[in-house]
């Protein structure tokens, strides 16, 4: 399982950092915008003035920016210590250094992967938290899936990797598509207190026997211990979209499919008129499997917008 999730991450990093070196190196962020901003990509680019809407979220090596009168921007970089710099109009063109972080430090990885809306996935799922070969840190375990109108008395149960059940509850209303359920969390620290390293599990059954299923893992003691330290470095971060990235990194290495996917839906609620950000919520969400979530987002985009 852990082989997996690591392949599963190895690919994704290839897919997102070959489309991060055909569109540049992530630098930073715009943080903040009001009247006269203009960017151009090249020093030989005609200037455009930015919009909320089609402003780019995210700045990369070699991107231009001024402000005219009265207008102002605030560009977060990506270093050690995030950098956060004001513009005010009129100025002249500001261009966008390079990050001095190397190219295995986690900060720029994240940079170069937020907005590639997380993996592949094949079409058809039911359950999408957990997403299949993912992993779950017990004391946030949430269960969810595709509802319909017919999920009345279902079963849900966990199994470990000899088929013995773990955990198993009776759903009487299914039809919110959601279940936080306590006595699961319970059993699954049960289950990793003593010892329990296998891939587990989970069912859905409908009153038909007709069953849905995923495969996950848990995350460790040790690893969640080294999550929420990196999560509450990350929170230190000035630049909200910084943060998103960050937090959304640390969940998806660690094959964290769901609470990934939840960092880019905050960070598109900061940022509701981000077409880069809608577009890669709705690929994150479509990609563990949530697609009436995905549809919802979809709603929100131009007519005529074409998804890839």
């Amino acid at each position: 399982m852990v082989v997996s999730v690591i392949i599963v991450s190895m690919a994704l990093q290839g897919q997102v950092l070959a489309a991060g070196v055909q569109n540049g190196e992530v630098a930073g962020c715009i943080d903040q915008m009001r009247g006269e901003v203009y960017f151009k990509k090249t020093r030989s680019d005609a200037p455009s003035r930015l919009t909320k809407r089609n402003a780019p979220k995210w700045l990369h090596v070699g991107d231009r920016l001024p402000c005219g009168p009265g207008g102002y921007v605030k560009i977060c970089l990506c270093k050690r210590q995030s950098t956060c710099r004001e513009i005010k109009g009129p100025s002249g063109w500001y261009p966008i250094p390079r990050s001095p972080l190397s190219k295995d430090d986690p900060r720029w990885v994240a940079l170069q992967h937020f907005g590639g809306g997380g993996r592949p996935r094949a079409s058809g799922v039911v359950i999408f938290s957990p997403a299949d070969d993912s992993v779950k840190a017990p004391g946030r375990f949430t269960i969810r899936w595709v509802a319909s109108d017919q999920d009345k008395n279902i079963t849900l149960a966990i199994f470990d990797d000899t088929n013995k059940v773990i955990w198993r509850e009776q759903v009487a209303d299914g039809t919110a598509g959601h279940l936080a359920s306590d006595s699961a969390r319970e059993a699954l620290l049960k289950y990793s207190r003593e010892g329990g390293k296998g891939t587990l599990k989970l069912t859905l059954t409908r009153p038909d026997e007709q069953t849905e299923q995923v495969r996950f893992s848990l995350l460790s003691s040790e690893s969640e211990q080294d999550l929420q330290t990196e999560l509450i470095k990350w929170d230190r971060e000035e630049a909200s979209l910084l943060r998103h990235a960050y937090r959304a990194y640390s969940f998806s290495s660690r094959g964290m499919l769901t609470e990934a996917v939840e960092e880019y839906e905050a960070a598109l609620a900061e940022t509701p008129d981000s077409r880069d950000l809608l577009m890669a919520t709705i690929m994150a969400n479509r990609n563990i499997g949530n697609s009436p979530r995905a549809n919802e987002f979809v709603k929100r985009l131009p007519p005529g917008t074409k998804l890839p």
